[in-house]
């Protein structure tokens, strides 16, 4: 994951269990900035997943 907005937003609410307010308090932003930002985020760990599931598969087809 590239964007780092999305990496913090991620690891704050799922790593250090930090509440929407709490996150957006830190990073200086309004809450629903954050709500956007962390949708966007699930949708860019939603695509790493299937292209490892992808990956996994095509290895398992060849051998």
């Amino acid at each position: 994951m590239e964007d780092e907005a999305q990496r913090s937003v991620l690891r704050d609410r799922y790593i250090h269990f930090d509440a929407w307010e709490d996150i957006a308090r830190s990073m200086g932003k309004g809450i629903r900035w954050v709500y956007t930002v962390h949708g966007e985020g699930m949708a860019a760990v939603e695509k790493i997943l299937e292209a490892c599931s992808d990956l996994q598969e095509n290895a398992v087809d060849t051998h």
